[in-house]
């Protein structure tokens, strides 16, 4: 899954609201590439052997801001776009969080996605989407096959956002549940997730639910897919206009490959590679599509609000126990006529 078009990263996309840490951001202690974690996450706090159930709130409001996490087994540098769900005053949303954790695909960077990594903060997740040093859209020598050693880096960015999570007079402290934990990719960053959810060569503890956009397996990893009993639930999306960076046969294959677990598959009938998940100019244009610019802008501006609500009513219906959020309700959120239909397997109604 190869994206050709490559774009310097201008920051932070305008509009957001910007709210710095209230002290530097740690780095990461624990972490390796393309290795199984082997520390379980730190806990949310050291005084209470108790949590908060999470909260869910929704907001028109969220902060975001750029600490760099260090891999320590190689000294890899990753800066992470954070972004966090706030009060109109810009204060951290009060209660404890989901934790999303989004990986890039191969030549992007986490800005192309910034309308769905903000509607999961305003639905109130906290989102983690780390810069990836080897495969992002400003490396100067590009590798693909750096993505085996993402799954480690994206461990890396776990325990770094559950540290910060319980450091004193940090803006996260007290915020992220441990307990709740999500993870989404696109493209190439779809199939790193997916080892790091499923494949027995990569597995982090702990994962709640996975979303998988135009992604499949992680090509070379090595280890098993769905070797494990009771894999989390995932959710693949697939655009079915896409033939040549992750064809919908690819999807497919992982969807079904996950025998007994709870999984959907969201189908976007007209989707390309970019068109379900992103409004960016650089994102859409960055291969070639036979449609003009302005066709693809309508398509994705009928699309990307698709996905929004099927990957937040699936986030929000597993990692958040009483939500309310049923499989009926995301199953009638990914059929819409003419642009969407919906599948499912062991959820609890549906078929597929």
């Amino acid at each position: 899954m190869v994206l050709l078009g490559v774009a310097a990263w201008a920051g932070l996309g305008a509009g957001s609201t910007v709210q710095d840490p209230k002290k530097p951001p740690v780095t990461a202690t624990v972490g390796s590439r393309g290795t199984t974690a082997t520390t379980q996450p730190p806990a949310a706090t050291t005084t209470t052997t108790t949590i908060p159930p999470p909260s869910l709130v929704a907001s028109r409001y969220f902060g975001t801001f750029v600490p760099t996490f260090t891999d320590q087994s190689n000294g890899v540098a990753l800066p992470t776009v954070v972004y966090y769900p706030t009060t109109a005053s810009g204060a951290p949303l009060p209660g404890i969080h989901p934790l999303i954790v989004f990986a890039e695909g191969y030549l992007a960077l986490p800005t192309y996605y910034s309308d769905l990594l903000q509607a999961w903060a305003k639905a109130g997740f906290v989102v983690a989407a780390p810069i990836f040093p080897h495969t992002n859209a400003q490396s100067s020598s590009p590798e693909e096959s750096d993505d085996l050693n993402e799954p480690g880096e994206v461990a890396t960015v776990i325990e770094s956002m559950l540290t910060l999570g319980h450091s004193p007079n940090n803006v996260l402290q007290g915020i992220i549940d441990p307990r709740a934990i999500g993870l989404a990719g696109h493209s190439d960053g779809g199939d790193v997730m997916s080892a790091v959810a499923y494949d027995s060569c990569c597995t982090y503890p702990g994962i709640g639910a996975t979303v998988v956009l135009s992604g499949a397996e992680l090509p070379g990893a090595g280890g098993t897919y769905f070797s494990a009993p009771n894999p989390s639930p995932l959710l693949v999306v697939q655009g079915l206009n896409d033939p040549v960076l992750n064809t919908p046969a690819s999807s497919a294959a992982l969807y079904q490959a996950d025998s007994s677990g709870a999984r959907y598959y969201l189908s976007i009938m007209d989707g390309t590679h970019w068109t379900p998940y992103s409004l960016d100019p650089t994102a859409l244009g960055a291969f070639y599509t036979g449609m003009p610019p302005t066709e693809l802008v309508e398509l994705a501006r009928k699309q990307l609000p698709v996905t929004e609500k099927v990957t937040t009513a699936f986030f929000t219906s597993e990692l958040v126990p009483g939500s309310g959020v049923t499989p009926a309700q995301i199953q009638a959120d990914g059929t819409v006529p003419g642009v969407s239909t919906i599948i499912s397997a062991n959820v609890g109604g549906g078929g597929g």
